[in-house]
């Protein structure tokens, strides 16, 4: 019998679903300790069958909370730059459903962007960082679109 097998015939409902996902992910996160590179790589795989090789709203604005930088007086500039509304201006020039699919890495791009050249010192607007980011993300002729660059890019950050 296999998990799959468990899974697939169970009687269980939602709840319990819930709950035997809880129990995996415990699992899981106490076999990282031993085999950290396989227990990534099967969440990885999982992650990219469910979302592709994109960020979701959720890892988004996971990844986007925990960036900071100090500004050239020394303050701590946390978090959201850019609001998702903003950012879809990196994506502009791609089909509908090219840019849904890109939104969130988007997002996170530009609030990366953002911060980086925050700690920089130069002074630009907001449309001028947006024009740079999207060049440095979206732009990028020896990434193409997939694998995503900011996908590619931020993987490593998800899986930890």
């Amino acid at each position: 019998m296999t998990l799959y097998d468990i899974i697939q015939h169970s009687t269980g409902d939602e709840a319990m679903m819930h709950k035997s996902l809880e129990h995996i992910s415990q699992f899981m996160e106490d076999m990282k300790s031993q085999h950290k590179e396989i227990v990534e790589e099967l969440l990885e795989n999982q992650y990219e069958l469910m979302n592709g090789r994109h960020i979701n709203e959720w890892v988004a604005r996971e990844l986007v909370s925990k960036m900071w930088h100090k500004d050239l007086n020394g303050n701590v500039v946390k978090g959201e730059a850019i609001t998702p509304e903003e950012a879809v201006v990196l994506i502009a020039d791609k089909t509908a459903d090219m840019q849904a699919k890109f939104k969130w890495d988007a997002y996170t791009a530009a609030n990366a962007f953002a911060h980086d050249f925050g700690k920089s010192g130069v002074s630009m607007t907001k449309t001028d960082l947006l024009k740079l980011a999207k060049v440095f993300w979206f732009h990028d002729d020896d990434m193409g679109d997939e694998p995503n660059k900011v996908y590619w890019y931020f993987k490593r950050l998800i899986f930890e």
